[in-house]
């Protein structure tokens, strides 16, 4: 006896949206309000799920405490692609909590220990850390109505990029499997609607101060290109599309 799959997927969308409002909070109420001069009819601002994969390693058997670790992998000129690893409880503690200053983080390891770093890999990069039940990767869109809103304005206008040489005028580049194709995100797919925020001088910024010292553009671009090595294999499953057939001869049965 183990817990179902299929829950699985319901712990992972509430650990992705409580990542996603607390990081993009102030992100989404400057695109919502503070862009450019809008249609009337050009719609909400809203975040949209576009897919989900997931790989199981271990059961969790009844009982049996897990939590589900959550960061964004990549992003792309349409996707952003987020990454959620569920592990054992306990099998690795923070050393500290950015939006929970007042707990207590893990102590400092003392040199020569078995570091493991935050993809999950030992130092050498190949064995996934033992503590690892499941991995997955979603992908969201941002929109405004129909209008596709790029993710790398959003996390600027969230302020958690450093600044961008004016040298470097492309835009990331989109995968062929990802093509950008203008209202194409799922209706029935809407995990957020920021529709009710209140007045500009009302909002509140989280108590998010994101530590930019050292990462310059180039940091990051690299740690968005390595993420995308994993990121991209996803748009591979819009392939599977094409694998309904709609044969109308015979069927197993209908149940």
């Amino acid at each position: 006896m183990h817990k179902s799959n299929s829950t699985y997927f319901l712990d992972l969308d509430v650990s992705r949206m409580h990542h996603l409002s607390s990081l993009m909070r102030l992100g989404m109420h400057k695109v919502h309000f503070q862009s450019e001069p809008r249609e009337k009819d050009e719609g909400k601002f809203h975040v949209a799920l576009g897919g989900v994969t997931c790989t199981f390693k271990k059961e969790i058997k009844p009982y049996q405490g897990f939590e589900v670790w959550t960061r964004v992998l990549s992003w792309d000129k349409k996707w952003l692609y987020v990454v959620c690893h569920i592990v054992k409880r306990g099998a690795v503690k923070p050393k500290s909590y950015t939006l929970q200053p007042w707990k207590k983080g893990a102590k400092p390891r003392e040199s020569g220990g078995d570091d493991k770093g935050v993809n999950g890999l030992d130092k050498g990069g190949k064995a996934p850390h033992p503590a690892i039940i499941a991995v997955s990767v979603a992908k969201y869109v941002f929109k405004r109505g129909r209008k596709t809103i790029p993710p790398e304005e959003a996390l600027r206008a969230a302020e958690l990029l450093p600044p961008k040489p004016e040298s470097d005028l492309k835009s990331p580049q989109t995968p062929p499997e990802t093509p950008i194709v203008e209202g194409s995100a799922p209706e029935n797919a809407i995990v957020g609607v920021v529709s009710n925020l209140v007045p500009d001088a009302q909002v509140r910024r989280p108590s998010l101060e994101v530590n930019l010292a050292g990462w310059s553009w180039d940091n990051v671009e690299a740690e968005r290109l390595k993420g995308m090595d994993v990121a991209q294999h996803m748009g591979g499953i819009d392939k599977a599309l094409d694998a309904w057939t709609g044969d109308e001869r015979a069927a197993l049965g209908e149940f």
